[in-house]
């Protein structure tokens, strides 16, 4: 129990950005959201502390929002509690949350119950942040190896306001049906969910809800 209770104060401790830090991670996730596919960067020192996918969520959230961590994380600690102490934020479930964080696997269903607004009120729609293993933009192989032989890659294409022509990116650690349940929860624009990926190294994409997703491949490594 001791070393429980001293790893989530740490955790606490290192989940408390200052203004400057949030101020840039604010300004990160607003130039990936006008980019949709371009690679951004999450202030490494800040990726360092805490699972990446979290950082949105330290900068942006306080004591009038509501938000939901949900799966677990290799390093066993209680992140939702971590989030909660940390910045005031109040804790709730996926389909009442403003913003929404999967630390790992997530389903379409899970997906589906996210709010989505209205065509009055688009700003009631969640903000989806998505961890993800890894992260390539563009048509080439991707320059990453993978530990997980069976790992499923998944390469989506984007089109829409900001992506010049169209934009492929692969995705290590998210399966297709989510990213096409995702593209179903936003066909009702201006009403819609945006999303982040965030993968492992801090690498960050955005997907607005009116951008365009469709998968065009999966694969896994090591499958003949």
């Amino acid at each position: 129990m001791t070393t429980v209770s001293h790893d989530l104060a740490a955790a606490i401790v290192a989940a408390r950005l200052d203004p400057n830090e949030s101020q840039v991670v604010f300004r990160r996730l607003l130039d990936a959201l006008a980019r949709p596919g371009r690679m951004v960067w999450l202030p490494a020192d800040v990726a360092r502390r805490v699972p990446p996918a979290l950082v949105p969520i330290l900068a942006l959230c306080d004591l009038e929002v509501t938000c939901c961590v949900a799966g677990d994380h290799p390093t066993g600690v209680d992140w939702a509690e971590v989030v909660a102490v940390a910045t005031g934020a109040r804790r709730g479930e996926a389909h009442e949350a403003a913003w929404v964080v999967v630390l790992s696997s997530s389903s379409p269903h899970d997906v589906a119950q996210l709010r989505r607004g209205t065509a009055l009120a688009p700003e009631q729609g969640t903000r989806l942040v998505h961890a993800c293993r890894q992260l390539h933009v563009g048509d080439g192989e991707q320059p990453w190896s993978s530990d997980d032989p069976l790992e499923a890659h998944v390469t989506i294409e984007l089109r829409g306001p900001g992506v010049p022509d169209r934009r492929r990116i692969t995705v290590a650690g998210i399966k297709a049906d989510v990213f096409e349940a995702l593209s179903q929860v936003n066909e009702s624009f201006p009403a819609g969910v945006d999303t982040w990926l965030v993968a492992d190294s801090g690498a960050l994409i955005g997907l607005p809800r009116t951008t365009q997703i469709t998968v065009t491949a999966q694969t896994r490594r090591g499958a003949h």
